[in-house]
């Protein structure tokens, strides 16, 4: 897989941007996580608190409940007085009913008041502490008229208002015999709000028509609120409410823990993004400066080098900016550059001397060969006093000759070559070779594609040398015109129906790097060398065994202009 290549430019900002967006994710979840916390810990502390509360509140309620039960089945007096149509035992029991409560008014700070209704409620007995006057009794009595009825069974909580004092009754009877309970509610809540209210937290009780305590911050709380007594917990202005029914009363009171520290939470959260943001503004100042400092001089040598890249060789870099480093490293750069291109010459003479070399030793290696060739076959005619073929052939061997002293690489028709292949093979069948046969397969438009000398006639010939067969000889010449994104290529394929060539030969031919033989396809290992000159990586040489010999060579069908 081919690597990714990015600018210096690019490569800080990918160091940069992820690692300060990463660190803003981390903080945006902490502070998530962080207010969620503060959240769950507010919750659990007034729940908690709530739920503390309410069992202590719970415990002075359930009290007061099991007494009056407690004194209406003492000995059975409760059912006595409901059975008993005698006046003087009536008022008798309660006298008793008296007595055993007044004790229980000296022992229990919070009762303040004991009520016995018998005869049909027509009749009522009573014991109070000093505070709770006969003013207050006629109150009680009042809520006792007002909700309970002598044929049904009485049992629950009522409020006992008067004035802005407060108070909590319970009563239990039937068939017209009662006994009422009456509490102190500010002395059981004040028992338990010094403790547990501090500056955070408001305890406020109301029934469903109004606040009986801190009623300033109910109002402000909208409380007496019905909708949220069930709720376990909710919010309304900056605090955080928890509702709880006590028992059977009319009664509910609210725990509201102040959330204002909620407002030091999100200060440290936003004092956190504006350090971040400040260090990425920092970070941008930096990357700016170092921009202009650092940058200028990068792009600079980028530029000079995509310059040499693009093939202007006298560029030079600027030695005049303000970075020390980057001078001295402009200045070796361009004493470099000035070696480099006095090399390059020099290395370039002295290759094109090389090659000059090379062309002149292949051309005095061919043209020995074709001459022995046409002498042998001349020979041949000579001996079997063949002298009308001797005297064509001549003719034959004049043009044959005539083109092989060409310019071996100077382009020519591949038509020309196809007809100079054609002219060998005529010359050999005159000679010993009769038996050869040559089939041309050339496509439209091949002919005129530019091939060098002798690409064809090498193979024609090196098949009619070396091809060893039972019977005639075929030799197959195709050639077809290719198109390509790089212009059109001329694929020519030579092949006979010989034994083909040998497993050394073959690796010898197809080899990239190869010591050229003295002896043996001096014409084929010529060829393939002429073809590397001329057209260096743009050509392809290719010999294998397919029921026979087979040569193929592919390359541009133009040879440029400079190259001709």
């Amino acid at each position: 897989m081919k690597n990714s290549t990015v600018t210096f430019r690019q490569m800080v900002l990918r160091i940069m941007i992820p690692g300060y967006v990463l660190i803003l994710l981390v903080l945006g979840f902490y502070s998530q996580w962080l207010v969620k916390t503060y959240q769950r810990s507010v919750t659990d502390v007034g729940t908690s608190l709530a739920d503390f509360y309410n069992r202590e509140l719970m415990q002075e309620i359930t009290g007061a409940e099991e007494t009056v039960l407690k004194f209406y089945l003492q000995d059975d007096m409760g059912l006595l007085m409901e059975s008993s149509k005698d006046p003087m035992q009536q008022f008798s029991l309660s006298h008793d009913y008296s007595n055993l409560f007044r004790e229980t008014i000296s022992n229990q700070e919070a009762v303040s008041a004991f009520l016995l209704f018998y005869d049909g409620f027509r009749k009522c007995r009573y014991n109070a502490v000093t505070a709770f006057d006969g003013r207050k009794i006629e109150a009680a009595k009042a809520v006792v008229y007002e909700n309970c009825s002598a044929q049904d069974v009485n049992r629950g909580w009522y409020m006992v208002n008067f004035g802005t004092e407060h108070f909590l009754m319970y009563v239990y009877g039937r068939r017209g015999v009662l006994i009422a309970e009456v509490l102190n509610y500010d002395v059981i809540t004040r028992s338990l709000e010094s403790p547990y209210s501090t500056e955070n937290v408001e305890i406020i009780y109301a029934d469903a028509e109004q606040c009986y305590q801190n009623a300033a911050m109910g109002e402000i709380l909208g409380l007496p609120d019905a909708d949220g007594i069930e709720a376990g917990h909710y919010q309304r202005e900056n605090y955080l409410l928890f509702p709880r029914k006590l028992g059977s009363t009319p009664l509910t009171f609210y725990l509201a823990l102040a959330t204002g520290q909620r407002n030091n939470v999100w200060f440290a959260i936003l004092f956190a993004v504006a350090l971040i943001l400040v260090t990425v503004a920092s970070a941008l100042i930096a990357y700016r400066l170092f921009r202009d400092r650092m940058m200028v001089p990068l792009d600079a040598m980028s530029e000079t080098l995509r310059e040499i890249g693009d093939g202007n060789q006298d560029i030079r870099m600027d030695e005049n900016l303000h970075l020390k480093e980057y001078q001295t490293f402009a200045k070796t750069f361009n004493e470099m550059r000035d070696r480099i291109g006095t090399l390059t010459i020099e290395a370039y003479e002295e290759r094109l001397a090389k090659e000059k070399a090379d062309l002149q030793s292949l051309r005095l290696q061919i043209k020995p060969h074709f001459y022995l060739n046409c002498l042998t076959t001349i020979y041949a005619l000579a001996q079997q006093k063949k002298y009308d073929k001797l005297e064509e052939n001549i003719l034959t061997v004049s043009d044959y000759l005539r083109y092989s002293f060409k310019d071996h690489f100077q382009p020519v028709l591949l038509a020309d070559e196809i007809k100079f292949a054609e002219d060998t093979v005529r010359i050999r069948k005159d000679g010993y070779h009769e038996g050869i046969e040559l089939i041309l397969e050339v496509a439209a438009g091949a002919g005129n594609a530019q091939v060098l000398p002798m690409s064809v006639q090498t193979f024609v010939e090196n098949s009619i040398k070396y091809a060893d067969t039972d019977g005639p000889l075929v030799i197959r010449v195709q050639a077809e015109r290719i198109e390509s994104d790089d212009g059109d290529l001329i694929d020519i394929t030579v092949s006979d129906n010989g034994r083909g060539y040998s497993e050394e030969w073959l690796q010898k031919l197809n080899s990239t790097a190869f010591e050229q033989e003295q002896e043996t396809h001096i014409g084929i290992f010529n060829l393939k060398r002429r073809l590397q000159l001329m057209y260096g990586d743009k050509v392809e040489f290719m010999v294998w065994n397919s029921d026979g010999a087979v040569s193929e060579i592919l390359h541009p069908a133009r040879v440029p202009q400079d190259e001709a």
